[in-house]
């Protein structure tokens, strides 16, 4: 475990793709720093694992929950995992 930071498998399901989801993830992750990667799954699904000091992890699962302006978030699952510091940015993936 890396110390100080926590990690989250993310599940968001609604309407995510086409509306600019990853992008909004890379961003708002970006801006809180928060480490690690999103990808689209499926028709209805983006999947997400994040790296982040616990008190940013919230504020970052708190945005993921709401979702850009044109998504809609229809349910979200986060997974605690242990953290492992193996990311150096947040990217967006095929």
């Amino acid at each position: 475990m890396k110390e100080g930071l926590v990690r989250r498998h993310i599940w968001v399901q609604g309407r995510v793709q086409g509306v600019g989801f990853r992008a909004f993830a890379q961003f708002t992750a970006t801006n809180l720093d928060v480490t690690g990667w999103v990808r689209n799954v499926g028709i209805d699904k983006v999947e997400i694992v994040a790296e982040a000091a616990p008190g940013v992890m919230e504020l970052f699962l708190s945005q993921m929950a709401k979702g850009p302006s044109f998504g809609r978030v229809n349910a979200m699952n986060a997974a605690e995992e242990t953290a492992t510091g193996e990311f150096d940015m947040f990217d967006i993936r095929g």
